[in-house]
């Protein structure tokens, strides 16, 4: 991401990028395979795709 991110950037300018981690997730995670649960995937989802789905559903919301 970071690379990306640099890859736009005009000469001269500058950017910001917050990194963070659900560390709450890591016990709720553990837990659930640790009681016989599957962890069936693990992936991190663009900003760009929870915009789109964020629009989309306040469209649906709109509309109905």
């Amino acid at each position: 991401d970071v690379v990306h991110l640099a890859e736009d950037l005009e000469p001269n300018s500058s950017a910001a990028m917050m990194v963070f981690e659900h560390t709450w997730a890591k016990p709720f995670r553990d837990a659930i395979v640790e009681s016989g649960g599957v962890l069936v995937a693990d992936f991190r989802m663009s900003g760009l795709a929870i915009e789109t789905l964020l629009e989309e559903l306040a469209t649906l919301s709109a509309e109905s």
